[in-house]
């Protein structure tokens, strides 16, 4: 059973690591991961209107963005806290972006095979990303000049 730590009202699971970008990292075990959006992050997007994610196979640096999504308040780019090659998308989000808001610890995004499992250990535990202040949730990350050339080509391709 996982438990459930609250701040302002927001869950954060037990069982996973934190981006400062508000991104959560499940460890599926052989250097595979599940990635998602955080309870925090989903509460200031309002209404999700269309969501985009990377295709298989495609090689995600740290840094990248992920995917992208359109929203009620925003339009917002997601940041992959791991490298590695994407194994899966959730294919669901693109037909019905709105299960993000419903349940973002269910709502998985990405399957990744890491390929710098390293990288895991720059990522926050839950008690510290619990202990993020409510404000500090509205920075809303921003996408380097090199990520955002790569996602470019990417939805050119």
């Amino acid at each position: 059973m996982n438990e459930k730590s609250s701040d302002a009202n927001r869950q954060v699971e037990s069982d996973r690591l934190y981006s400062v970008e508000h991104i959560w990292v499940k460890n599926l075990g052989n250097n595979i991961v599940s990635i998602g959006m955080t309870d925090k992050f989903q509460s200031l997007t309002g209404d999700v209107y269309m969501c985009w994610l990377s295709p298989l196979l495609t090689d995600l640096k740290a840094g990248d963005s992920f995917g992208s999504m359109e929203t009620a308040k925003m339009n917002v780019d997601l940041i992959t806290p791991v490298s590695g090659k994407v194994l899966e998308m959730n294919q669901s989000l693109i037909e019905m972006p709105q299960s993000i808001k419903s349940a973002p610890y269910a709502a998985w995004m990405l399957k990744i095979q890491m390929s710098k499992p390293s990288e895991l250990e720059k990522l926050m535990p839950p008690e510290n990303y619990a202990q993020l202040q409510p404000a500090g949730c509205g920075e809303i990350p921003e996408i380097s000049a090199e990520g955002l050339l790569r996602l470019i080509e990417r939805r050119g391709q």
